[in-house]
């Protein structure tokens, strides 16, 4: 089949971004697997916090490749590491097997404890709540707590969000309204108004098994929510009705990470799996775009799409202790 030749003056609709090659070298320092990963931009830098099996969590400079830090406070395996600026201070929340959660300055490299749930904690997001700065953490027993960061100690009660383990948290607004959407383990997503800490709309019911992965963004003007889990489907769905727009298959595993982004100004959705790949897709007319990449032998755990520089950063993490950066390129339709 004979390739479309590229002209200047081909309308942008006429390629497509598609992953290519690693980019670099792997960043090495983990001696487990690492499950999760988080980043910050800091003006012309940025940041990636990255937390493993080890117990560690590390910091990276992303452009140079660089480990920055070694974060020590964790007994056990870290499961999940959320960024993001408090006020002017550069902070990651992380929580994992040993119950904790704790607050780090990404500055000084120091470390607190901000308190305890009664189980492994599994999942982190963070966001501003009516100015303040708030996390919210979800354990294996389902329940989810709060914490105002400026403060450094746990805000409000506590919310039995799913009868089985809260997997993945993610935390936006839809217009003035702070939201934290959580994944469970019942194969079910709750949204939660952090505001009045109630639920929000009715669970999005329609994966056949656990909901592992939940990542938000606006395409084409409306805000969608994206989730993959143990099925081996994507799911996307209108956060308003709480109904599916459309399913993606592809992975032959579980879909443990997700992550929006934009590409060339076009928005895109990447996906990661303990089948060892990641992939992009249009979340627009939920296709696969190119073919999936061999990522991370024995599975991916945690994907992002980061921005860095004028463009963005494709990042992916594994059981196989590394942390890799991804090329992309651009693809003619159909070829």
């Amino acid at each position: 089949k004979r390739q479309p030749t590229q002209t200047q003056d081909q309308a942008p609709q006429q390629t497509i971004p598609v992953l290519g090659k690693q980019d670099g070298k792997s960043l090495k320092g983990h001696t487990k697997g690492v499950q999760t990963l988080s980043a910050l931009p800091m003006g012309d830098k940025t940041w990636l916090v990255t937390g493993g099996q080890d117990g560690r969590l590390r910091l990276w400079d992303l452009a140079k490749h660089k480990s920055l830090a070694t974060l020590k406070g964790h007994s056990e395996e870290v499961y999940a590491v959320a960024c993001m600026m408090v006020g002017k201070t550069p902070m990651a929340v992380s929580g994992g097997y040993d119950g904790s959660v704790r607050l780090w300055n990404l500055k000084t490299r120091k470390g607190k404890v901000l308190g305890w749930h009664g189980d492994a904690v599994y999942s982190v997001a963070l966001t501003r709540v009516k100015g303040k700065y708030v996390a919210v953490t979800g354990d294996a027993k389902g329940w989810l707590r709060f914490w105002d960061l400026k403060k450094r100690k746990a805000t409000g009660r506590n919310i039995r969000a799913h009868r089985k383990p809260v997997n993945w948290l993610n935390a936006t607004h839809l217009g003035d309204r702070a939201v934290a959407i959580s994944a469970g383990e019942d194969g079910t997503l709750r949204m939660w108004d952090l505001a009045k800490r109630k639920a929000y709309g009715k669970p999005y019911k329609g994966h056949s098994k656990g909901v592992y992965s939940v990542a938000v963004a606006k395409v084409d003007g409306k805000q969608v929510v994206a989730s993959g889990g143990k099925d081996g489907k994507i799911r996307i769905w209108d956060p308003k009705s709480g109904k599916t727009l459309g399913t993606m298959s592809g992975h032959k595993k579980i879909i443990y990470s997700l992550s929006f982004g934009s590409l060339n100004d076009r928005q895109v959705l990447l996906s990661g799996s303990t089948d060892g790949t990641i992939r992009l897709w249009d979340p627009v007319t939920r296709k696969a775009l190119g073919k999936p990449v061999k990522a991370h032998k024995r599975g991916v755990y945690a994907v992002g799409i980061i921005p860095a520089g004028a463009g963005a950063a494709i990042v992916s993490a594994g059981k196989d202790k590394l942390v890799r950066l991804w090329k992309t390129k651009d693809a003619a339709i159909g070829s």
